[in-house]
């Protein structure tokens, strides 16, 4: 069983976003369960969020990672219902729904019966889901809980473009999860909570899958 304090916050950030990276660092802190430790990356010289990323996930030395970008929040208990969902199912990854601030629902997968989900708080991850992130395009968002050993055994985040895939292959971290699937990771979804804040604005890549589908007239 892993303990609340055996993991470790990694948040990224550029110059310019001090007020949004301190903003997510007060999520951290208001968390029910405190995470051992929160590593900020700031990436001076620009040289891109896989890099940052990767930097930060270099110098975890706990069981368990947990992404934040600086612009969104974790809520009071994000920390807490993750590291249940890790403890009670065994998965390598688990990532829950947020609360969307700011602009439309950017998420998007297949349920089990091949139909297009535009919300997917209660849709839990299975082999449709896996096929969907795939073929669609990614709809787990870098706020999720992680083993750190599967991390850094795939490399961490990869470049983008850096290998093909049938969509999204500009973003390291949804490379991040194909590489993940690849190597045989378990992916759980905990389904029906809001544990994070998403705040939308014009520099967000998110909703990939559901502009694919767009593209697609689904």
């Amino acid at each position: 069983m892993f303990k609340g304090i055996d993991c470790t916050v990694v948040i990224p950030t550029i110059e310019g976003r001090e007020e949004l990276c301190t903003r997510a660092i007060k999520s951290v802190n208001s968390q029910t369960i405190f995470p051992k430790d929160v590593i900020v990356i700031p990436d001076h010289e620009r040289k891109g969020a896989a890099f940052a990323r990767n930097l930060g996930l270099s110098k975890v030395d706990t069981a368990l990672t947990l992404w934040l970008d600086d612009d969104d929040e974790f809520l009071p208990n994000h920390v807490k219902i993750l590291l249940k969902a890790i403890n009670r199912t065994g998965a390598d990854l688990v990532f829950s729904y947020p609360e969307i601030v700011g602009g439309r629902d950017p998420l998007a997968c297949l349920n089990n019966q091949g139909e297009l989900i535009k919300e997917p708080i209660n849709i839990p991850f299975g082999a449709m889901q896996e096929m969907s992130l795939r073929r669609l395009g990614g709809f787990i968002p870098v706020t999720y809980m992680i083993k750190t050993e599967i991390a850094k055994k795939v490399g961490g985040m990869p470049e983008p473009y850096s290998f093909h895939t049938t969509h999204s292959n500009d973003c390291e971290d949804y490379l991040f999860l194909i590489k993940l699937l690849d190597a045989g990771a378990k992916f759980y979804h905990v389904c029906g909570v809001r544990t994070w804040k998403y705040n939308l604005h014009d520099g967000n890549l998110g909703g990939r899958g559901l502009n694919r589908m767009n593209e697609m007239g689904k």
